[in-house]
């Protein structure tokens, strides 16, 4: 899934928000942390529905909590250097749509991961 695609439906979801997260990766972010923020929503694409859960709903009507962790997990996943970290990471933010009252324990797990160094085994 391309970086425009990407930011399409997160304009969908969410109206005016795909231009800012275009902006953020273009300005902001190497290609290379781009390409791996892409790839976590589309991993987190992935994880929501296997959770029965859209992506443009979670982004649709957010709580505050849900809304940090989504913003922490885009964060984490553009120092992320291997798969396998941006994987988990996705798992953290997908595991919030279920429930918002997890989404503020799921940041603190966010939190200790991106402590981590990349090559640290968790699982």
């Amino acid at each position: 899934m391309s970086l425009r695609t990407i930011t399409s439906i997160v304009d969908v979801a969410a109206p005016g928000l795909g231009s800012v997260f275009g902006e953020l990766v273009n300005v902001v972010l190497t290609a290379n942390r781009g390409e791996r923020m892409a790839q976590l929503v589309t991993k987190l694409d992935l994880r929501l529905k296997a959770l029965s859960v859209q992506l443009g709903a979670l982004l649709h009507n957010p709580d505050a909590e849900q809304l940090a962790l989504i913003e922490d997990g885009l964060r984490a996943s553009a120092r992320a250097t291997q798969k396998a970290k941006t994987g988990r990471i996705s798992d953290i933010v997908a595991a919030s749509a279920a429930s918002a009252a997890t989404a503020s324990r799921k940041r603190e797990i966010l939190d200790l991961l991106s402590s981590l160094g990349d090559n640290a085994s968790l699982f």
